[in-house]
């Protein structure tokens, strides 16, 4: 069976100089409209079901998407992109300070002016900055200057910088508050996927931490986790021949029937009293047929023990450098009492000697008094 791949590119202005987006205003960013949007572009295809792949901004909307429209998607792989609810329930201190540049992204003006600086030069340390920035990919050259000046001259289009700051404008900030999921989207957001799910991340993923998945099998309990160890949050650039290698044996192991990947879509796979985002495509009703899987997926033991593996992998690494420490402070100890040491016999030394002096000056004084006191001959 021959599988056909769809790329989508998010709302905004492409780097084929499309025109910016028709939509105005923040909240036609938000997730609910964003999810509905790949609905309608199923629908559009002619498809009843598909297997969703998706990174970073891609992926926080296809975890929606999947849990929206479940009769829509039949498999699902992630890239480096946590599900919502295990984002906001497992986020500690690290994950905090990483995600700094979420709310510098909300101010007013100011992100836009900076971007677009000196010819949007934070690309070229973005994207050229192997080993010396931490948020660029690893490998050197996953991204050549020829690509820069693409991303350059989309990103200078008219508006697309404000709409690239939209998605975390829309998202961030919903009508529920911070960081809080959109209303519409909450129950979508609990449901369990019992599909497919592949989640692949960089052991050096800088933007996003991989605690973000524990308990990830309480949302997808067929889960597939990999941890790519030479890869940064960029995993598609930093290691596209074993990202291809993985994602070829995961639809391999969980096949679709032909009837299920080729028939012709009925509908978006909205759920009842869903519509698309207004594009004049609405659900026309689901017709989904069971999935024939040949191979279940890892198990969540499997990928739970690789994130525990790797929080062990942490561990052994935060032991070692205090090991070092610690035998930093011991040596600097050892020093310091050496030097006390030396310094209290010198001392010492010092002490005797004065100790000595003032001996030998007593004896000097008691021979020279017994002297004077010896009795004078008696003269003849």
């Amino acid at each position: 069976m021959t599988l056909g791949v769809i790329s989508v590119r998010l709302l905004r202005s492409s780097v084929a100089r499309a025109p910016v987006s028709s939509r105005k205003g923040i909240a036609s960013y938000g997730l609910d409209k964003l999810t509905a949007d790949v609905a309608a572009v199923v629908a559009a295809l002619g498809r009843d079901r598909v297997t969703l792949v998706a990174h970073d901004w891609g992926g926080a909307i296809a975890w929606a998407v999947a849990g929206r429209y479940p009769a829509m998607v039949e498999r699902l792989a992630v890239l480096a992109a946590p599900h919502w609810l295990l984002y906001l329930r497992n986020i500690t201190a690290e994950q905090a300070a990483r995600s700094y540049y979420f709310l510098w992204f909300l101010l007013p003006v100011l992100p836009e002016l900076l971007l677009l600086h000196s010819d949007a030069a934070f690309l070229e340390a973005l994207w050229l900055g192997a080993g010396k920035n931490e948020f660029s990919p690893r490998r050197r050259g996953a991204c050549t200057p020829p690509d820069v000046e693409i991303y350059k001259a989309a990103l200078q289009e008219p508006g697309s910088v404000t709409a690239a700051l939209n998605y975390y404008h829309a998202t961030l900030l919903t009508e529920a508050g911070l960081l809080q999921p959109h209303p519409e989207l909450v129950a979508a957001l609990r449901r369990r996927l019992d599909i497919p799910v592949l989640v692949v991340w960089g052991k050096h993923d800088h933007a996003l931490c991989l605690s973000n998945n524990i308990d990830i099998d309480q949302v997808a309990p067929r889960v597939r986790l990999h941890v790519l160890p030479d890869a940064s949050h960029w995993v598609q650039a930093d290691a596209p021949e074993r990202l291809n290698v993985i994602l070829d044996e995961w639809l391999a192991d969980n096949p679709v029937s032909p009837a299920e990947a080729a028939g012709p879509a009925a509908a978006a796979g909205a759920e009842p009293g869903q519509q698309g985002n207004g594009s004049g495509l609405q659900q026309r009703g689901a017709a989904a047929a069971a999935a024939a899987v040949a191979a279940a997926a890892k198990s969540a033991g499997e990928a739970a023990a690789e994130v525990a593996a790797s929080a062990q992998v942490r561990a052994a690494e935060v032991a070692a450098a205090a090991q070092v420490k610690a035998a930093e402070v011991v040596e600097v100890a050892q020093a310091k009492a050496a030097e006390v040491a030396a310094a209290a016999q010198t001392e010492a030394v010092e002490v005797a000697a004065a100790a000595q002096a003032a001996v030998e000056t007593v004896e000097a004084g008691v021979r020279s008094r017994a002297k004077k006191q010896q009795p004078m001959p008696a003269s003849e």
